[in-house]
């Protein structure tokens, strides 16, 4: 697209207003040299007003202006009809867009070095200038004059100009606009915005209007604005679209054709409208009362179903919140059941927990029991066997001592063998006094092995059964009756 416009460089910074001229400038010299080849027209065609308004960049944005120039001298009046893409409007000491339109079409005074020369008088006389919409565009186009040639940089006019959803361009108008009341009402559908200081720095973005909603482009983001956001946009382009579409012809009327801007026209059209506006505010204020009424009606029918509505809410309510602690009960006392289960299995567990631990400890207890009674019965087969031996020996020992020499065989005096069996005696009397048990135990069996083997050669009077009797406790040794009793009796 950059390469169909004339004086511009691909990748060149430039102003968007400049831009937008040149584009649809471009579009319609296309639009036109295409209608011209189809229809094999000659070039002299190709700059016919009537043409030229075939083509569709100017049935959507263009329109007319109407310039009129009236001589103070003599009365005459001169208009002058230009076509038009969009209004440049200026900003010094405008707030607003109607104020910037008030502005542009004021009644404009020429005198002194910008007189007007009129041709009826023949010189250069004082005279009155004033611009008006003579025919509305489809899609209008508002450029404010934000930028200045003053300063190194160039500068640029900052403020904020209001501007509304809707723009009425009917007070603007030479002519009544065809198509109803609503022939002069244009919609804002999209708003261009400079963001920066001066005009060699910054960049552009554009809000548009999507249905209902507003969507910011600003270079590869986009974002949704709200109507308060769009509003308060310091915008340097605005466009509008027409309500109801242009229904006047952009062929240019003839040169002395009237225009509806004498007093007198004025004024009648002000009464007019005036009686126009009077007609229809009664119009509206009956509308607005039948409204009214309708809505009194529908009001008291809705305060109506609202009441029946928030008795059966009420209502509702009540049977929800009945049915709401039952089930609380329900729960509670299923949750009750539950923990009372839960807590008398807790406590069989316990119980049975108890009754295995119980068991294991008895069971741990014989276990330790029989295993000491097995160390016991261990240690006592021990110790028995280690008696057994200490006391083979001891035996042994003991009848070493009481083995009698030689002199004890038959040929031996009953005297010296008396003798014999007393140094026994007296060696049995010195074991007991200094022996331990178990020796003395010992020595006493041999003794006694002694006295049987050696009881025929004693006899009661003997002396030394007396003694080993004194220091041998008989019953205490084998449990019989002492062998010197039989012995003495043979």
């Amino acid at each position: 697209m950059t390469g169909c416009i004339e004086h511009h460089l691909e990748g060149e910074q430039e102003d968007a207003h400049e831009y937008l001229v040149n584009l649809l400038e471009r579009l319609h010299r296309l639009d036109m040299e295409a209608y011209t080849k189809i229809w094999e027209l000659k070039e002299c065609f190709f700059d016919n007003r009537r043409l030229e308004v075939t083509s569709s960049i100017h049935q959507i944005f263009a329109g007319i202006i109407a310039s009129q120039v009236t001589c103070t001298r003599c009365g005459s009046v001169s208009n002058s009809y230009d076509p038009f893409t969009d209004l440049s409007l200026e900003l010094n000491d405008c707030f607003t867009v109607t104020r910037c339109l008030e502005r542009f079409t004021k009644l404009e005074t020429l005198e002194n070095s910008n007189a007007y020369h009129c041709d009826k008088c023949d010189r250069k006389c004082k005279a009155t200038k004033q611009l008006l919409m003579h025919t509305l565009p489809n899609v209008l186009i508002l450029q404010f004059k934000r930028f200045s040639s003053g300063g190194m940089d160039g500068g640029k006019v900052s403020k904020h100009v209001a501007f509304d959803m809707q723009l009425d361009m009917s007070e603007f108008l030479s002519r009544p606009a065809l198509g109803g009341e609503d022939a002069a009402i244009f919609d804002l559908y999209g708003v261009l915005v400079h963001d920066g200081q001066s005009t060699n720095c910054g960049h552009y973005y554009s809000v548009v209007k999507h249905q209902d909603n507003w969507i910011k482009f600003d270079d590869a983001i986009c974002t949704t604005m709200s109507l308060s956001q769009v509003l308060e946009q310091k915008a340097y382009l605005l466009f509008y679209a027409r309500r109801v579409t242009r229904q006047e012809s952009l062929a240019k009327p003839p040169l002395h054709s009237p225009i509806i801007s004498t007093p007198q026209e004025k004024l009648a059209q002000a009464q007019q409208k005036e009686q126009e506006r009077l007609q229809n505010a009664a119009k509206e204020k009956d509308v607005n009362a039948k409204q009214a009424a309708k809505e009194e009606e529908e009001a008291a029918r809705r305060q109506e179903e609202e009441k029946l509505a928030q008795a059966q809410q009420k209502k509702q309510a009540r049977r929800l919140q009945k049915a709401a602690k039952k089930m609380r009960v329900k729960a509670k006392k299923a949750a009750k059941e539950k923990e009372e289960e839960e807590e008398e299995e807790k406590l069989a567990q316990a119980k049975k927990a108890e009754k295995v631990k119980r068991l294991e400890a008895a069971k741990e207890k014989e276990e330790a029991a029989k295993k000491r009674e097995d160390e016991k019965l261990a240690r006592a087969k021990e110790a028995e066997g280690a008696q057994r031996l200490e006391a083979a020996k001891n035996l042994k020992a003991e009848k070493r001592k009481f083995e009698l020499p030689h002199n004890t065989a038959p040929g031996v005096t009953k005297k010296a063998r008396q003798r014999r069996v007393r140094a026994v005696g007296d060696r049995l009397m010195s074991d007991a006094q200094t022996n331990t048990e178990e020796q003395l135990k010992a020595s006493k069996t041999a003794a006694i092995q002694f006295l049987d083997s050696h009881a025929s050669d004693m006899t009661r009077d003997d002396e030394i059964p007396v003694l080993l009797q004194k220091s041998l406790e008989w019953e205490d040794v084998s449990g019989t009756e002492v062998p010197f009793a039989s012995h003495g009796s043979r």
